[in-house]
């Protein structure tokens, strides 16, 4: 390769990076594919690819990429871990199965795993039990024997408001929270989940004014759902939302925000004042 031939690619190369790292993937798909015809074997800009292939929901491309990345690089691990997620997040449980012993071999959680291999093999119909260690471990017993109820309780946790309240996620203004569940229960089947590597479905909802973060007020829901199926594990309001996907939640606002209770929650900032007697 000549020096000028160099420079055009590592030129060419430095462009489809940074379209990578400023999320614009529509360019970069356009720029990767005239990389790719000239430089084939370039595993990096492939993976690249692939990802923007994903974002831009044009899955099966993304799979053949990453599939041709692991018959060049067997071991890349960046390419595993994306194909492994792809199947996984296009309900492809039994391809997703069969990668599961390399997951193991990367460095990647093994309590990750142990969760995701709970769902695959719940979803293939196979024996899927706890053992004895892990009865008390609200997430697996939610994958394996789903209790709406408990999981009810186990959102409360996101009303409560005081000194004492260390949890670093959202709070809920005065909500009926079984209203909310049951709303978003019947909108998950025709709501877009989150389109990235996460281990349960994430579906995000736009709700004006149904909670705060500290001091910040927040506008959206973020729904935690076992996944291919509408069982709720975990909700709470959120300032940030990934990716800008959310839908309105089409439901009773009357109802879902108790509006004839007269008495107001104080938040943090006047519970500390009034304690502090400021």
């Amino acid at each position: 390769m000549t020096f000028q031939e160099n420079n055009y690619k590592k030129t060419k190369y430095l462009k489809i990076k940074k379209l990578y790292f400023d999320n614009k993937f529509k360019n970069l798909i356009k720029e990767a594919e005239k990389y790719l015809e000239f430089y084939p074997e370039d595993v990096k800009i492939r993976f690249m690819y692939a990802k923007a292939l994903r974002h831009e929901k044009k899955y099966e491309e993304a799979i053949e990429n990453l599939k041709l990345n692991l018959e060049k690089e067997p071991n890349d691990e960046h390419s595993i871990m994306a194909l492994f997620f792809l199947y996984y997040y296009l309900y492809m449980y039994k391809e997703a199965y069969e990668m599961v012993p390399q997951l193991f071999e990367i460095d990647f959680s093994r309590k990750s795993i142990s969760i995701l291999k709970l769902i695959i093999e719940k979803n293939l119909g196979y024996c899927s039990y706890l053992r004895e260690t892990e009865k008390d471990n609200y997430l697996k017993n939610q994958i394996v024997n789903f209790n709406r109820e408990l999981a009810y309780e186990h959102i409360l946790d996101h009303t409560i408001d005081d000194e004492f309240n260390e949890n670093e996620k959202g709070i809920f203004n005065d909500v009926d929270i079984k209203y909310l569940m049951s709303s978003i229960e019947k909108n998950i089947p025709n709501a877009e989940r989150i389109n990235s590597q996460e281990v349960m479905d994430i579906y995000y909802f736009g709700i004006s004014n149904i909670g705060y973060s500290g001091s910040e007020l927040c506008n959206y829901v973020k729904a935690v759902v076992v996944p291919n199926t509408t069982n709720i594990i975990s909700l709470y309001p959120t300032v940030d939302i990934k990716e800008s996907t959310f839908q309105s939640l089409m439901c009773d606002y009357d109802k879902l925000f108790k509006r004839n209770n007269k008495v107001k929650t104080m938040s943090r900032i006047d519970k500390f004042n009034k304690k502090y007697n400021m």
